[in-house]
């Protein structure tokens, strides 16, 4: 635990914590309007997020997982099946594998879409779909860009983030809320 009445010291120790990572928009450095930002590297950090209390937590999780393994399969199935033909790649799973979808991201067909990520995102965000955006090639991470990265390091990783995001996906995600996802994605995408 660390303990400061320093706001700089205690600013520092908040991104230090996790991977050197920031949420906070004054610490931000500025990017191209149409892209999306909600985090960004600004240094290189730790893993220290994890207490006692959240370490008990998931030994209780833990004795769940088959249930939660579960459940997220069966949302995935229901995706895959329901969203299927839409301008989208989804996610794919090799036959002799299983996945514990951790997340479902869904790669947008742009030039079918006639849309931007953004404005996708905005209008799934609008319409009460929360949808993430992952995956920002670290390389493009400000703390690795005054190391020298520059765009195009790695095109595809760089296609990959302009053109995905992700759909709801955990356990607790009920039936009807997973209805709503699907209508709301498939109107915003085909309208």
């Amino acid at each position: 635990m660390d303990v400061t009445n320093d706001k700089n010291i205690a600013s520092k120790l908040r991104v230090l914590r996790s991977h050197g990572i920031t949420s906070a928009l004054d610490e931000m450095y500025v990017r191209p309007e149409e892209e999306i930002w909600n985090y960004q590297q600004i240094d290189l950090g730790f893993n220290y997020r994890m207490s006692d209390i959240h370490a008990a937590l998931g030994l209780k999780q833990i004795e769940r997982i088959g249930e939660f393994l579960s459940r997220r399969r069966a949302i995935a199935f229901r995706y895959d099946q329901e969203l299927q033909g839409l301008p989208i790649t989804l996610p794919f799973q090799i036959s002799a594998g299983l996945s514990s979808y951790h997340l479902y991201p869904i790669r947008l067909h742009l030039n079918k879409i006639n849309k931007t990520q953004k404005e996708i995102w905005s209008a799934l965000h609008s319409a009460g779909v929360i949808v993430n955006l992952l995956y920002i090639p670290v390389y493009l991470q400000p703390y690795y860009e005054v190391l020298g990265f520059k765009r195009g390091y790695c095109t595809e990783a760089e296609s990959y983030y302009r053109e995905s995001i992700s759909i709801p996906m955990f356990p607790g995600l009920t039936d009807a809320q997973q209805t709503r996802v699907i209508e709301v994605v498939r109107e915003v995408l085909l309208s």
